[in-house]
């Protein structure tokens, strides 16, 4: 019983960090251009996710903050402006992406 409740516990503080991430992803701007699924603006974070997977991660942090555009590009020719998000918040949408 006792490890149930742990068990219990455990997931729904997971929830939470994993809610407060999502968030930070839409705060930071990022789910108007990425959908999880689909490509839309932007490619799909699952898609990104598999190019992405195993990369350092303050790499791709600098990468959203400073945006990309001309011959940097990698999806194709839309441009990805620069996020005036906080450094912290864009981390954490990475890192949530990243569990996609």
């Amino acid at each position: 019983m006792f490890i149930k409740k742990i068990l219990i516990i455990s997931l729904l503080a997971f929830s939470q960090f994993a809610f407060a991430d999502k968030m930070a992803a839409m705060s930071s701007g990022c789910l108007g251009c990425h959908q999880v699924e689909v490509k839309t603006v932007g490619p799909a974070i699952k898609d990104i996710v598999k190019k992405h997977k195993g990369a350092d991660i303050e790499q791709l942090v600098q990468i959203v903050k400073n945006g990309k555009s001309g011959d940097q590009l990698t999806w194709g020719t839309t441009p990805m402006p620069p996020n005036a998000a906080s450094v912290e918040n864009i981390r954490k949408a990475i890192q949530w992406m990243m569990t996609h």
